[in-house]
């Protein structure tokens, strides 16, 4: 009880930090994302990204929804190649997607949690199309305390709070 007294009238400054954090030499704070808010994020990534990308698979390149119906594996491939193309690029830039940046999360490398390289974002997006098939894939995140995928454990990297400036 003397803790809460002591933390409510302002005695005690500086709380220990949670197991879930790290902390590095300049003292800030780098808290992994929730699971719900990277699935947030996808969702976003799904609608600002794949949406343009199925229309014009479908409409332009396609000719119509028979056109796409008769030749799936050619319309998805229009669809998934340019997707994995622009979200690599967007991890390999910045390190944020749209729906990434939409909910002030960054991929970033676990080591230092410093930038990514380019062949980390390559194998974690292409183990990403696997796990996501996996019921295995899909419910780790949520039993493990980082909140990390198995994509994220092969490629070395994790999603942290990143606020926007």
């Amino acid at each position: 009880m003397a803790r809460w007294r002591d933390v409510k009238k302002g005695n005690i400054k500086d709380p220990e930090p949670r197991n879930n954090q790290t902390t590095h030499e300049n003292g800030d704070f780098k808290i992994n994302a929730t699971t719900f808010t990277q699935i947030k994020a996808v969702i976003t990534d799904l609608f600002m990204i794949i949406t343009p990308l199925m229309y014009i698979s479908i409409y332009l390149l396609l000719g119509g929804r028979e056109e796409f119906s008769q030749n799936m594996l050619t319309g998805w491939g229009y669809i998934i190649i340019p997707y994995f193309i622009i979200t690599v690029l967007f991890l390999a830039i910045k390190g944020q997607t749209p729906g990434l940046k939409a909910y002030e999360i960054k991929l970033v490398n676990t080591k230092d949690h410093g930038d990514i390289k380019i062949f980390q974002v390559i194998v974690r997006q292409l183990v990403s199309i696997f796990t996501t098939m996996s019921i295995i894939g899909l419910l780790l995140p949520f039993f493990r305390k980082d909140h990390r995928t198995i994509h994220d454990m092969l490629a070395s990297t994790t999603i942290i709070k990143f606020p926007n400036k």
